[in-house]
């Protein structure tokens, strides 16, 4: 190979691979102008799809060459495309061949649709069931380790699309990739942890894979398949999102020498920035269904998310630690004189958090240092030239770069912050230079070679080659610097007059002078506001703060005493109480004697609440973001479920034998919806459904649930009112609430007790109703007590406080009572806690009586048969959805339309103005649900809509649901009873109209 210039090296990062002008041949690609869907650009392997030649396709119009029903289809399609995206449909290309996964895609308004259907068979049904059986999502989502999560999945992509290596990239800031996981076949040599060059991914290779972030090549060995152009030449058009993109003869190369010969990679983005890559390799072809593509890049970018979570609350965990020890370190300053005694030991710990090398302190003329920090010479010199920057703080990782003027054998790495406004007041920070070997696959520094051919091929060696980092230290990370630069102070102004140096005032810690023999001696504003300390009134410190119990005073006040640090926490006395860090140091006399001790005393209590109101918040974050997405799956197939069961039920003889069956399907269908609304509320997501309810039945049916998942050492007693309890408040919900008090209560036993579940009317009178901010009236009153342990007053005054928790974190989120006082108050009610430690806690709710009359009207279809026959409009993108509820609808005697998308609605809803009613689901391609219904009632204000949806997110507008609503899946009786209510309010609205006119 002759030699490369550095013209050369440019090429390979200014190909335009976004405009290749080919394909790869596992399907055809049709450029299709956005109106008239003119064929201006195809692919001329086209007569796969039509079976005519390429030059019989280019400039004809798709309605000329495709069947009716896929163009019609097509059109409604594309109206739902978002430019930059890519969706999957199916169509009949050819009306003697199955349907043909076909991808959709446009990159700007003025550019053709890029239509692309894919030649090979696409099982989606199987894909969907192996795809559930592969991935345990709610095992995923409860992951809070970056590298567990990463590891899992990368070894369920290779376990659900079988490509022989799975590994997934982790990019640095400089454009390197390392590998951070992997799953192989056992005889293939591992590429775990090696790094590889910013240059094997140039930088528009880069663009495209944020824009466009699955990449499928079924075969390296591939002949590109031309695209002929109409009116637009091939070599000018943009196939960023295009599936088919033809390959860089320089990245075939690059997996040829990495010994694949398919590949698959799917991007993971974060703020439109690849920040990782999963990249999988097959050493022979390998073609993947498109639906499993999609399902699998879908699940990639959720756990991209759910991995951004676990990093934000790794890097708080370092953040806090570091902040706690900067505390603590400037909580020393406040013994005076004596802080380089307590400092240095804290100045090495902060060091090791920070990831330092060594670390020291500059205060006036006196510097300290850790034993392997530079000599005192470099380090005064270096802190008066820092006091020249009038800068408050520095972080470099090449300091002979940044400061060139510093002619000083210093280490590269240097973080220093300015801790008063006195000259020569620093603390310093060091990284040596980087000791460690980058581990690169091949030579970073030969990142392409010419071949015979005259074309760039990429490094032909994939063995190790250690590169080691002259002249650098690792970088700074922005929490580290911000742990320590948050206490930098800026330089006072030239002439201005010093001030004592007084800590134990003007501290914003409380602060306490301890004697010998443990008694408080002295202590700042601060401490006699927060510990209610009088002058001249000596007080032991063991009756002001509360150690831990394995604490002993005695021992912290002698070994202080003996010239060495204590660092640790306290608690107030107060309730609830605060929580302190504590430093204490000690305090040297006229004779250089150490004779007292400083302690310095910082309120946490804020910090510590807030950290784990995060820490839950981003534990929950990744559930709530599947449950939402999964819950509109499993509600669709529930409605098929249903509603399939319904009509068998309506075609068969009310004793037939198969009834019980179906009865069985319906139930068990009913209860897996209150499972997905179950998980719904977990979410926060779902939306309440108020229905008049009698809570005996509810009581008496979770009660029987709840008797399994208690063990036998403890008994639970019901005493329910044998009358009806008609309440108004979402069933579910109301179950949520009580099998949440009980499972407490079940928690709260140690050993062996009893949990008590009582339920009645009672009265509120003017006062006890008063109390409770209800007002006067009769109540159902719902009771869980138990025989526990009981709570103190501090935890009592906070069980109904978001994230608050005394449960472990794997066994409470701290949302559980938040959660049932929330529903409560909502449903008009109220909760209330009681307890005694030691004997037990009791809960009670008070849910508004409503009277037996509100019962909801029979709606059984034997109850709701139709009185008169109406049209009924219904669209759903589901097909099988559609289909179902169609004929479901029709069996009770309506006559239907069928739509797939709003825009197909509103065409059959002008051809069609005997239309009665509309049912439409809410979330759908293009136009969503109440969308349609706008544009619908717009036409036709009278005319009634009901907006139906299994999605557990509020994603449309509050207005949207002024109309009636009805949440998957739903019973045939519950929908019957829906459109016969509103058509009876339509006709008597008619008839009122017609009788006010004069004549």
């Amino acid at each position: 190979m002759r030699p490369v210039s550095e013209t050369d090296l440019h090429e390979c990062d200014e190909e335009p691979i976004h405009r290749i002008g080919s394909i790869r041949p596992s399907g055809c690609l049709l450029g299709v102008s956005p109106e008239e869907l003119v064929v201006e650009i195809a692919s001329t392997n086209v007569n796969s799809l039509f079976e005519r030649p390429v030059g019989d396709v280019l400039g004809r119009a798709l309605p000329d060459i495709a069947p009716p029903d896929t163009v019609a289809a097509l059109r409604r399609s594309l109206n739902g495309v978002r430019r930059g995206s890519r969706v999957l449909h199916q169509y009949t290309w050819n009306e003697d061949r199955p349907p043909l996964a076909t991808m959709l895609s446009q990159e700007h308004d003025r550019a053709p649709f890029l239509v692309e259907a894919l030649l090979q068979e696409d099982p989606l049904t199987e894909v969907a069931a192996r795809f559930c059986q592969v991935f345990d999502v709610y095992a995923l989502a409860r992951l809070r380790d970056v590298g567990q999560i990463i590891e899992c999945l990368v070894g369920a992509i290779r376990e659900l699309t079988g490509y022989d290596r799975v590994m997934a990239y982790r990019f640095a800031d400089d454009g390197s990739g390392h590998i951070i996981a992997e799953a192989a076949r056992a005889d293939l040599e591992s590429y775990l942890g090696l790094h590889y060059p910013a240059s094997d991914i140039p930088a528009q290779a880069r663009a495209l894979f944020v824009r466009n972030r699955v990449r499928v090549i079924e075969d390296i060995a591939y002949t590109p398949v031309p695209l002929a152009g109409h009116s637009i030449s091939p070599s000018n058009l943009d196939l960023s999102g295009s599936y088919l993109r033809g390959v860089s003869p320089i990245h075939l190369r690059y997996l040829h020498n990495m010994g694949a010969a398919a590949s698959l990679s799917i991007s993971l983005v974060r703020n439109d920035r690849l920040w990782g890559m999963i990249a999988c390799h097959h050493t022979t072809p390998r073609v993947v269904a498109p639906s499993l593509l999609i399902l699998t890049e879908m699940l990639s970018q959720v756990l991209s998310v759910v991995c951004h979570g676990a990093e934000r609350e790794e890097q708080a965990a370092l953040a806090a630690s570091c902040a706690i020890r900067v505390n603590q370190l400037f909580g020393s300053f406040s013994a005076g004189p004596t802080w380089q005694l307590a400092g240095m030991e804290l100045l090495g710990s902060l060091s090791a958090a920070l990831g330092a090398s060594s670390a020291a302190l500059v205060n006036g003329a006196a510097i300290k240092r850790t034993d392997n920090a530079p000599p005192r010479s470099s380090l005064d010199t270096l802190a008066t030239w820092l006091d020249t920057t009038e800068q408050t703080s520095v972080a470099t990782n090449e300091l002979a770069v940044s400061m060139p003027s510093l002619d000083l054998e210093l280490p590269p790495g240097l973080l220093a912050a300015r801790w008063d406004q006195r000259p020569r007041s620093w603390i310093l920070l060091f990284r040596d230079e980087v000791a460690h070997t980058v581990t690169w696959a091949g030579d970073p520094t030969k990142p392409v070679k010419r071949s015979p051919d005259g074309l760039l091929a990429p490094r032909d060696s994939f063995r190790a080659w250690k590169a080691e980092l002259k002249g650098k230290a690792l970088p700074w990370n922005t929490w580290e610097v911000e742990a320590l630069t948050r206490i930098a102070s800026p330089p006072i102004a030239p002439g201005t007059p010093l001030t004592p140096w007084s800590e134990f005032g003007a501290s914003p810690d409380s602060v306490l002078l301890v004697d010998a023999n443990g008694v408080v001696l002295d202590f700042n504003i601060v401490a006699g506001r927060q510990l209610a300390l009088e002058a001249g009134v000596h007080r032991a410190l063991g009756s002001l703060v509360n150690f831990d119990p394995t604490v002993n005073v005695e021992e912290i006040v002698a070994s202080v005493l003996d010239g060495e640090l204590w660092v640790g926490q306290c608690e107030s006395f107060d309730e609830p109480p605060r929580s302190y860090e504590v430093t204490a140091t000690p305090v040297e006399g006229a004779n250089e004697e150490v004779t007292h001790i400083a302690m310095s005393l910082r309120d946490v209590s804020e910090r510590i609440r807030l950290q784990a109101q995060l820490n839950q918040a981003q534990k929950m974050e990744s559930i709530g973001q599947l449950t939402g997405g999964l819950a509109h799956n499993f509600n669709n197939l529930l409605v098929v479920i249903l509603n399939c069961a319904d009509i068998a039920a309506m075609r068969l003889e009310p004793d037939h034998p198969a009834q019980q069956e179906l009865a069985l399907i319906r139930s068990t269908s009913e209860d897996a919806a209150r499972i997905v609304k179950d998980l719904m509320s977990f979410a926060r997501q779902e939306r309440s459904v108020a229905d008049h309810t009698d809570l005996r039945v509810r009581l008496e049916h979770i009660t029987q649930l709840l008797e399994r998942t208690i063990p036998a050492r403890i008994k639970l007693e019901t005493d329910i009112s044998e009358a009806p309890l008609w309440v108004t408040i979402d069933p579910s919900q109301f179950e949520q609430v009580i099998v949440n008090l009980v499972i407490n209560a079940r928690d709260a036993i140690e050993k062996k007790g009893t949990i008590f579940v009582r339920a009645g009317v009672t009265y509120l009178s003017d006062q006890r109703a008063h109390g409770r901010k209800l007002p006067p009236g009769s109540y159902v009153r719902v009771d869980v007590e138990d025989t526990g342990k009981g709570m103190p007053a501090r935890v009592l005054s906070r069980v109904f406080e978001p994230f608050f928790t005394t449960k472990t974190d794997t066994r409470g989120t701290g949302l559980g009572l938040s959660s049932c006082h929330g529903i409560v108050s909502r449903a008009g009610g109220h909760l209330e806690a009681r307890s005694t430690v030691g004997k037990g806690s009791l809960f009670t709710t008070y849910f508004p009586v409503t009277s037996a009359d509100e019962t909801t009207e029979d709606t059984s279809v034997e109850a709701t048969i139709p009185t008169t026959s109406a049209t009924l409009l219904l669209v759903d993108d589901d097909s099988t959805v559609r289909t179902v509820t169609g004929r479901m609808l029709r069996m009770l005697g309506y006559e239907v339309l069928e739509a797939e998308c709003g825009t197909q609605g509103m065409e059959l809803l002008v051809e069609s103005p005997h239309i009665d009613l509309i049912l439409t689901d809410q979330i759908m391609p293009g136009m969503r649900g109440d969308e349609f219904a706008d544009a619908a009632q717009a036409e036709r204000p009278d005319l009634p809509v009901v907006i139906m949806s299994g999605f557990a997110f509020d994603n449309w507008p509050d207005d949207a649901l002024h109309r009636r609503f009805l949440h998957k899946p739903f019973e045939i009786k519950v929908i019957r009873a829906t459109i016969e209510q509103l058509l009876q309010e339509c006709r008597a609205n008619d008839a009122a109209s017609a009788s006010a006119c004069p004549g």
